[in-house]
């Protein structure tokens, strides 16, 4: 079945399960009666698509708060290493999205509404925009 929208999506990325699954961003397991039953082709997918979307979680906890702020609750539960490959299926599974119906990226699409309590997502009281401070011993630029 081949994407109607984009043709560059391959056949084998029908779903969004499907991609973030050949992204390497979901776990491969076969359980029965809650018991391991097997690795069930863990190395299948691309490996370097695994690496491009934990790079890609890496910058996005950098620099997107709200990004930060999914990686830290679900780092508080479980450890770092899996919290940013949850962060990477979220925005691989964005991506897919947005190859899919061809559309600008969104972070609050993935995210939810900005985070603006606790000093997470409000302007700086500093910052490019204000003008700088006067030297010391120098009158302000605004007493000039």
């Amino acid at each position: 079945m081949k994407n109607q929208r984009n043709p560059e999506l391959c056949i084998i990325t029908s779903t969004v399960g499907n991609y973030a699954s050949y992204c390497r961003c979901v776990e491969s397991k076969r359980l029965s009666n809650n018991k391991s039953k097997g690795e069930n082709n863990r190395k299948n997918g691309n490996k370097y698509l695994a690496w491009a979307y934990v790079e890609i979680a890496n910058c996005a906890k950098r620099y997107c708060p709200q990004a930060r702020a999914f990686y830290l609750k679900k780092s508080m539960k479980t450890n770092k290493t899996l919290a940013i490959k949850a962060l990477a299926h979220k925005l691989a599974r964005a991506c897919y999205y947005i190859m899919k119906d061809n559309v600008a990226f969104d972070v609050t699409k993935i995210f939810g509404k900005p985070i603006l309590k606790n000093g997470c997502g409000r302007e700086p009281k500093r910052g490019l925009d204000n003008q700088p401070s006067a030297l010391i011993g120098q009158p302000a630029a605004a007493d000039l």
